[in-house]
């Protein structure tokens, strides 16, 4: 998933959170729709249903004289909560631009979104803290722009183009979510995503987050990982996974199977209950789940590894749940590869 340095830099540099909304919407939210919000918005965030719906029951209606002065609130609030996150995205974009380009870019929709979070947030404090925000994005940009470094919480950093990367994708996530809990109606809706780096198309209801990595294999060799992340709740999460060897395996019987042991070992699991090899879609795979501890808490994991020889390189399919139920893992990891096609 997105780095935690990515998304501490990501939070320093720009983040317009709730304490900073103008008083009359953190007045019209109740705590349980503030504790909603915070846990939407962040990278590692998620919405259930029940966390919707809890959101829409907690909307008093006696703070409206009637349905026009409800509706009028309703895009008040809208705006107040999305707009810190639109100028965000839009700024990120434009480091992306500036950085392609060498001197400052802007994006298209960059001065209306930033006008728009400068108009949302009217309160004092929070009209401050949303220019500091903006200033601070002007400052990146004019960073990028030289090379320069930009202070990081840990210290000077310079924007590069894995971190450009890494939070755009949280950020995609992060607007997802955020505009389908500010529609008054829950909606389960299947749509494709195709994802040509990782060779796999999903029909899935929601956002994945996407990171890119490197590591160093056994023999010396470079490995490419590109991960795709979706959290459903705090709880259960699932993961596909693209290790780019830039070679055909040499043997991808036992090959899968090492790749599948590695992946749940390097989760945490300590014991595991099953590992096999086995084909899957006519391809050598091996698949296994099993059990251990992350920070304190019991955990269960199961991993597919799956050999894309045309792609040189290891598909990893992965549920994940904190519990000690490895078939509950199994069924997460399942669920996602009936919704997954591998591109051709």
């Amino acid at each position: 998933m997105l780095s935690r340095f990515a998304w501490n830099f990501f939070l320093f540099v720009f983040m317009v959170s709730l304490p900073c909304l103008p008083v009359q919407a953190r007045e019209g939210l109740s705590p349980r729709q503030q504790e909603i919000w915070q846990t939407v918005i962040p990278v590692d965030g998620y919405l259930t249903e029940e966390m919707h719906s809890d959101f829409w029951a907690a909307m008093p209606k006696s703070m409206f004289k009637d349905n026009a002065d409800r509706a009028a609130y309703l895009r008040f609030l809208k705006k107040a909560l999305t707009s810190g996150l639109k100028y965000q995205r839009e700024a990120w974009h434009s480091v992306k631009a500036t950085m392609n380009a060498g001197r400052v870019v802007k994006t298209p929709g960059y001065e209306a979104a930033k006008a728009e979070t400068l108009s949302a947030f009217d309160g004092t404090g929070s009209k401050q803290k949303a220019a500091a925000a903006v200033a601070n994005g002007e400052r990146m940009l004019a960073a990028v722009a030289k090379g320069l470094p930009i202070e990081s919480p840990d210290g000077p950093a310079y924007i590069t183009p894995e971190l450009v990367d890494q939070v755009l994708a949280g950020m995609d996530g992060s607007l997802a979510r955020a505009a389908r809990l500010m529609n008054p109606v829950w909606e389960d809706k299947l749509v494709e995503h195709v994802f040509p780096d990782v060779h796999v198309k999903i029909l899935w209801d929601g956002e994945f987050i996407k990171d890119i990595r490197h590591q160093t294999a056994a023999d010396g060799g470079r490995i490419d990982v590109t991960t795709l992340l979706h959290q459903f709740s705090e709880d259960e999460t699932i993961s596909v996974v693209f290790l780019d060897h830039g070679r055909k395996l040499t043997d991808p019987e036992a090959d899968t199977m090492k790749v599948a042991r590695s992946a749940l070992t390097g989760m945490g699991v300590d014991e595991l209950t099953f590992l096999t090899g086995s084909k899957w879609r006519e391809r050598h795979s091996a698949w296994g789940m099993g059990t251990g501890t992350v920070d304190g808490m019991p955990m269960a994991a199961s991993a597919r590894a799956v050999d894309l020889e045309e792609y040189n390189g290891v598909l990893l399919v992965i549920g994940m749940n904190f519990g000690s139920s490895p078939l509950e893992a199994q069924l997460l990891r399942e669920g996602v590869e009936e919704k997954m096609l591998i591109l051709k």
